[in-house]
């Protein structure tokens, strides 16, 4: 491996760079400058100290937030707060146990707008559609192989994009859909064999904001 890509910077994509590094000294980590930025400068270094040490705090806060969830009474709320009791009283041990091990590692080569690349017979462009989920979020595209690799700009089976910029996303998926490729990687879920989920979130996205 001579090459990693990340595709943003959010924490459950990028704190395994370390482990690359370790097996592979030589390879380049690519990724765009806001991504660089938020690991180097952002929340995560603190958030990675924090969630290692101040565990109980973290629990308590769960707690809080699995007993609102549960007496939200909305469909579904007694299953969702089941998985944040489930997670703040036994997974959390483990999560704290990986985060004490991380050491952040950021990108060593920076690009905007569009890079190429080219190994033997494939192209692999990197392409910035605009906004996704995270900012300086990145599309892998594969135009011989007719692949897409999103990133979370395309979580799956459930879209998750309603935090902000509702607008700057959906021109992202606008973009995205306008690629012609067959196959799509989202950032979460099963691989997409064709553009029949994008495009419905295409509608859920203008639906909403309408």
């Amino acid at each position: 491996v001579n090459t990693l890509i990340n595709t943003h910077g959010h924490e459950d994509h990028v704190l395994g760079n370390q482990v690359f590094v370790e097996v592979y000294p030589e390879m380049e980590i690519l990724a765009r400058a806001g991504t660089r930025d938020y690991l180097e400068n952002g929340p995560v270094q603190g958030r990675v100290r924090a969630f290692s040490r101040n565990m109980r705090n973290q629990q308590e806060a769960g707690e809080r937030e699995a007993a609102r969830v549960g007496r939200r009474g909305l469909n579904g709320d007694r299953l969702v707060a089941e998985h944040l009791r489930d997670y703040y009283q036994q997974d959390i041990y483990a999560v704290r146990t990986e985060y004490r091990n991380v050491r952040v590692t950021p990108p060593t080569r920076i690009f905007e707008g569009r890079m190429v690349l080219e190994r033997g017979a494939r192209t692999i462009e990197l392409l910035d559609l605009g906004f996704g989920k995270a900012g300086s979020d990145v599309v892998v595209y594969l135009p011989n192989d007719r692949l897409v690799i999103a990133g979370d700009i395309v979580p799956h089976p459930i879209p998750y994009g309603f935090s902000r910029l509702q607008t700057a996303w959906l021109d992202t998926l606008r973009r995205l859909v306008e690629l012609d490729f067959d196959d799509l990687i989202p950032g979460h879920g099963e691989e997409l064999l064709d553009k029949d989920y994008v495009e419905q979130v295409i509608d859920l996205v203008e639906f909403e904001i309408r």
